[in-house]
């Protein structure tokens, strides 16, 4: 028959072989942070066995309850360290995704281009007519002041009508009503002529 013999120890050896222990695990500790759990200095079964000597000393028969030995537990692989690597972007999902955008911008700057233009032609028509009426207008009133003079009226009185009747025309064409009130009398006429004093004779 196997018999156990435990030897009692003083209160005083247990605090003392418990501190000693606690510095133990607390190197075993540093040393597995800095150098990592595969190093050849401490090893689990290191940290282990101190484990089982600190349950030992608070009077437990054994530390099984409490730690697995790594002799008889099962293989687990270790959980992965530190963060995954960032994953490097595709330059041909970048490219894509770019020329994607692009193509909606165009796509959106041409249906823009599609609805104004109808209203932007048909503005230049209308200013393109107003502009070749009133051309005419001022080509018939010339004719029109030339007959006159050729019959023997006045220029000054020949030109201020025409002149009248092409800038009354012009604002109607433009819309603008700020001369439809003018009359001849209020556009300006041409100065007349100074007058020539006769050659005083002698008496």
């Amino acid at each position: 028959m196997d018999v156990t013999v435990t030897v009692g120890l003083g209160n005083g050896n247990k605090d003392q072989m418990l501190g000693h222990l606690m510095m133990i695990l607390q190197t075993q500790q540093a040393v597995m942070q800095q150098l990592g759990p595969q190093n050849p200095l401490v090893g689990l079964q290191n940290v282990y066995n101190t484990l089982e000597k600190i349950c030992e000393n608070a009077g437990l028969k054994t530390a099984g309850p409490y730690f697995s030995d790594p002799k008889s537990a099962a293989a687990v692989p270790p959980p992965p360290t530190g963060a995954p690597a960032p994953q490097t972007p595709d330059p041909r999902a970048i490219y894509a995704q770019g020329s994607a955008q692009a193509g909606v911008i165009r796509a959106q700057a041409d249906m823009h281009r599609a609805q104004n233009e109808p209203q932007t032609r048909a503005i230049e028509a209308a200013v393109s007519a107003k502009a070749d009426i009133v051309k005419a207008k001022i080509a018939a009133g010339a004719t029109i002041a030339a007959a006159a003079i050729k019959a023997g009226g006045s220029l000054q009185e020949t030109i201020h009508e025409v002149l009248s009747e092409i800038f009354r025309d012009a604002m109607s064409q433009t819309g603008d009503q700020t001369g439809a009130g003018l009359g001849p009398q209020q556009i300006a006429q041409p100065a007349a002529p100074p007058m020539q004093q006769a050659p005083m004779g002698n008496p």
